[in-house]
């Protein structure tokens, strides 16, 4: 396990909610349930503003076969972009995370959705995807190892 990997399964183990967004709100110690609905209102309120971007502006009435959510932490935006999907991928580096968002997806009505541990070259991930999604994720990622992404 290195280093970035080890840091971000802290993170999930003891703040996921807050590590995802970094309001106060999300932290552990004052996440109850009105917060955690607010929390994946905002990635539900996300992913149709991008919708609405790809069928006013490339692809009327976009539904893609297979989507990735790449870094998809908790599951806060794969979790609605399952629901635009017919299959959904989640991947994240962190096991503690794809724990949670497992748990995450279960309450939900999604169940096209899967969640891969990933590594730096990708390789559990397999086929084609028609939509790649990635949202504040890359900036954490050691340039080396994101150019062969």
């Amino acid at each position: 396990m290195d280093k970035i990997e080890k840091q971000w399964d802290q993170f999930g183990e003891k703040n996921p909610y807050f590590a995802v967004f970094s309001l106060d709100k999300f932290n552990l110690e004052n996440l109850g349930d009105e917060a955690l609905l607010e929390f994946f209102r905002s990635g539900e309120e996300y992913t149709e503003r991008i919708w609405n971007e790809i069928e006013s502006n490339l692809r009327p009435h976009f539904r893609p076969h297979r989507s990735l959510d790449f870094g998809c932490g908790v599951g806060r935006l794969a979790i609605p972009i399952a629901k635009r999907s017919d299959e959904t991928i989640g991947v994240d580096i962190s096991q503690k995370m794809l724990d949670e968002a497992t748990k995450n997806a279960n309450k939900s009505p999604a169940e096209n959705i899967e969640f891969i541990k990933g590594d730096n070259q990708l390789s559990r991930l397999t086929g084609k995807f028609d939509f790649v999604h990635s949202f504040i994720v890359i900036q954490h990622i050691d340039p080396k190892i994101g150019e062969k992404l």
